[in-house]
């Protein structure tokens, strides 16, 4: 009996091959994936542009001090949110996208319960703790302060949720609206708002007022995302058939997520945080929107990563390595592409960019402006190698080399930050992305056999 099962089961498998393989061989697979890609960019531009133009009319209405604070606040929430989501986003993202080509509906179900179960009661504790600790973090006025950690402790299972439900639309392939309202929604309710509530109270906002209106634009881009994952479930999951929990094997594969994950958001916020410790409040807003004005280079790898990460997850199942790497490379040369010349506009013409869009105030971030936007030119040229790993099932590789990166990160923000200021913040931040990527582009080449370089420095054979 067991083996007549077994040859059944093999045969189901084989059929359901069969069935997918042209889908995710032939013109529907490329359709999808550049459909993916260009949406995808076209999100992230309006993104960019959106949070750019909410930066600007900040930094003016706000002033570097209080646009610190701002800053400060919202880059403590982002840290805390960390261990909240556990490396649950990426996880899912893969689990999903897994599940539905095999169509195991009762996992993604289970897996969905699991996840949203986990993230909500830590990011509940979080928010306890960020209410009980987090004050002597953060930079103002004492009288201030009690006010934005309710504020920050509001934002954390937000935040967390948010990007959960994201996840969940991303693995069921619906990358552009996954991303719709975090990405566009989100930034032009609250552009919205700053300038409909300057324009009632006719005066300039305080931090407070600020993160009180990003609150009430990351309630309503949740809301939004809810009805759509609601609407754009399958008609099989919508049955809502028995959940399956893997809860030790999703807990062992997100725990070095999680580690991983943190230690990125660590690396992307931590010298914001030491800027407002070591220095001011001023001091860490003018980097702020330097680190803001540099975002644009890392602009296309963003964008395409978010398309790449379910077919990288389904390519690797399949053991199809020759259209990996024939998907990688192509993706970036794409990458660098979109990079350099935004790299050159802020390097070559920093202060200019930074005086026309921000004011006076804040042109003296131009040289950590031109330091970071260099990194980012350093990361999209190195290609999706900490996505290929997540995707692959490497995420310990992943995690040693962010782990290497985050010492180096704080290491020198320490050393540097207190004689230097921001240009050291800069330095520290763009040393620590090099470190990072320079590890997992071996660990990538080691493990997969693939090249992720947009033109590789050397060659070799990698798995056919």
């Amino acid at each position: 009996m067991f083996e007549g099962n077994q040859r059944g089961e093999t045969s189901r498998g084989i059929k359901l091959a069969s069935t997918l393989k042209p889908i995710i061989f032939g013109n529907e697979f490329r359709a999808m994936l550049v459909k993916g890609a260009f949406g995808s960019l076209a999100l992230r531009v309006i993104s960019v542009l959106l949070m750019l133009m909410v930066s600007i009319v900040l930094a003016r209405m706000l002033g570097p001090t209080q646009f610190g604070i701002y800053s400060v606040v919202l880059s403590l929430v982002s840290l805390l949110a960390v261990p909240a989501q556990m490396g649950l986003p990426t996880l899912v993202v893969r689990e999903t996208a897994t599940a539905y080509v095999w169509q195991r509906w009762g996992v993604m179900r289970g897996l969905w319960h699991w996840a949203t179960r986990k993230v909500l009661s830590l990011a509940l504790l979080l928010a306890i703790l960020a209410l009980l600790v987090g004050e002597r973090l953060l930079p103002g006025e004492a009288e201030h302060r009690t006010m934005l950690l309710v504020l920050a402790a509001l934002l954390i299972p937000l935040n967390v949720l948010n990007t959960l439900r994201g996840a969940a639309l991303q693995g069921l392939r619906h990358v552009v609206l996954g991303q719709l309202p975090e990405l566009v929604i989100n930034p032009l309710l609250l552009g919205a708002l700053i300038v409909g509530v300057s324009l009632v109270m006719q005066t300039r906002l305080d931090a407070i007022t600020a993160i009180a209106l990003h609150i009430f634009s990351v309630s309503f881009s949740f809301a939004l995302g809810a009805y759509l994952l609601w609407r754009l479930v399958p008609p099989a999951l919508r049955a809502r058939p028995e959940p399956i929990y893997e809860a030790r094997a999703w807990r062992a594969a997100a725990l070095p997520i999680a580690l991983t994950t943190g230690l990125q958001v660590l690396n992307q916020n931590i010298d914001i945080v030491m800027l407002g410790w070591l220095r001011s409040a001023e001091e860490a807003g003018i980097y702020k929107i330097a680190v803001s004005a540099a975002a644009i280079v890392s602009l296309g790898l963003g964008a395409v990563n978010q398309a790449l990460a379910p077919h990288f997850a389904r390519l690797h199942q399949l053991d199809d390595y020759g259209r990996l790497q024939r998907l990688v490379t192509l993706s970036a040369r794409g990458i660098l592409a979109l990079s350099l010349p935004p790299m050159l506009l802020m390097v070559l013409a920093g202060e200019e960019v930074l005086t026309l869009f921000f004011g006076h105030d804040y042109a003296s971030g131009k040289t950590a402006l031109a330091i970071i936007a260099f990194g980012q030119l350093v990361n999209a040229a190195m290609g999706s190698v900490g996505l290929l790993l997540n995707m692959t099932g490497h995420e310990r590789q992943t995690f040693r080399a962010v782990l290497a990166a985050a010492f180096a990160n704080v290491g020198l923000n320490l050393a540097l930050i207190p004689a230097w200021g921001a240009i050291g913040a800069a330095i520290a931040a763009t040393t620590s992305l090099v470190v990072w990527n320079v590890i997992m582009w071996l660990a990538v080449r080691r493990l997969l056999g693939i090249e992720t370089m947009a033109f590789p420095i050397f060659t070799f054979e990698g798995k056919k």
